[in-house]
């Protein structure tokens, strides 16, 4: 995975919000298509679509996706200054509301910008990997 090809359409989508005053968070809410990739057995379980939805602020990205069978959450700490007990790069996933673990990025296409890319996440210890792939936008506001 190019890492420079995630992180410029984020640095952009994430910019708008650096001159914000406070640390509130930023959102947009999309339609998303949602699949789950057994890793071991490279098996792809397409599941009911739903919707996604980024956020941003000084100090940390977020990105999620949730229909009416999962929900999915991931989040980054961005800022020099760290993030509460967390240090800059640390990254966690939470799978239906569950404790949030250590996870990263798996797979990332922003080869149309943010417009239909598709966003992969895992728990590290984990052998299953949760994609989404952005749709219409349809929602914007201050918190998810």
């Amino acid at each position: 995975m190019n890492l420079r090809r995630l992180f410029i359409p984020l640095f952009i989508f994430s910019s708008f919000f650096i001159f914000l005053k406070d640390a509130e968070a930023e959102c947009a809410r999309f339609k998303a298509e949602l699949w789950i990739n057994n890793l071991t057995t490279n098996k792809k379980t397409i599941l009911p679509n739903g919707f996604m939805y980024h956020c941003a602020n000084m100090f940390t990205f977020n990105e999620g996706a949730k229909n009416g069978e999962i929900s999915i959450k991931y989040w980054s700490c961005h800022s020099n200054e760290g993030c509460g007990k967390f240090k800059k790069g640390y990254s966690a996933v939470s799978l239906n509301n569950e404790d949030w673990l250590p996870g990263k990025v798996t797979y990332t296409d922003y080869s149309n910008g943010l417009e239909s890319h598709i966003f992969c996440v895992k728990q590290n210890s984990s052998l299953i990997e949760y994609c989404w792939r952005q749709g219409e936008l349809f929602w914007w506001e201050g918190q998810p």
